[in-house]
């Protein structure tokens, strides 16, 4: 699923695909709370989905998305992605350092051919996190990459990666949205007389605005 103030950044994506300049590295980055991670994980589901319907959105239904909702598709592997897809939890909660172990992993599995879809696809949340030998052996995919393979990097804290891991990623900076488009959806989600402040306090980031909310911290500020 993607937000309403990602409609724009969809369509962008999307004409990457159809004009075949999509990179084989990609780089998410943007403040936290924002979407990030649901937004990129929407897109790896496209990618490979065989049905995708008049906005260009995964179908959901056909046999690539089916098992990419489980979790089960042979040619997806995530790294730091909650199974629940609790986006907000998921860009917030500190994760343990990505080791080396770890991304020599998802090299090998990236040599592997396709099993399924028209993608082999990786995407690794709180990409920042990886110590300097996983970054270093990360740059051996990201400069030969196979054929038909595409590398998600998604973080908060793009300036922690290393310089020449920035460099061989295409970027897709997502940013805070506008403020009334972001009270218009706060609003869907429940009815509270605060939002405004609330997505004051969160610095405008709806996501974080509505985690602030379920606390009860709307509550105490009426």
């Amino acid at each position: 699923m993607i937000y309403p103030w990602q409609q724009h950044q969809w369509q962008q994506s999307i004409d990457y695909v159809i004009n075949n300049r999509l990179a084989h590295a990609i780089l998410l980055s943007g403040p936290s709370s924002i979407g990030k991670l649901s937004y990129c994980l929407s897109f790896v589901q496209r990618l490979n989905c065989t049905q995708p319907d008049i906005n260009n959105f995964p179908c959901g239904k056909c046999n690539d998305c089916r098992s990419f909702l489980a979790r089960t598709h042979p040619d997806i592997r995530l790294v730091n992605v909650d199974d629940q897809e609790e986006t907000n939890k998921a860009e917030q909660i500190k994760v343990d350092q990505i080791k080396v172990d770890e991304i020599r992993e998802i090299n090998q599995f990236m040599t592997l051919s396709r099993q399924q879809g028209r993608y082999k696809v990786v995407c690794i949340a709180q990409a920042e996190q990886m110590n300097m030998n996983a970054a270093n052996a990360l740059l051996k995919t990201l400069e030969e990459p196979p054929a038909d393979s595409i590398l998600f990097l998604v973080s908060h804290q793009a300036e922690s990666l290393l310089a020449t891991v920035r460099s061989r990623c295409q970027i897709w900076k997502l940013n805070i949205p506008q403020q009334q488009i972001a009270l218009d959806w706060l609003n869907q989600q429940a009815e509270n007389k605060s939002w405004a402040t609330l997505l004051q306090v969160a610095n405008g980031r709806p996501l974080h605005a509505l985690a602030l909310c379920q606390t009860g911290l709307g509550k105490e500020r009426e």
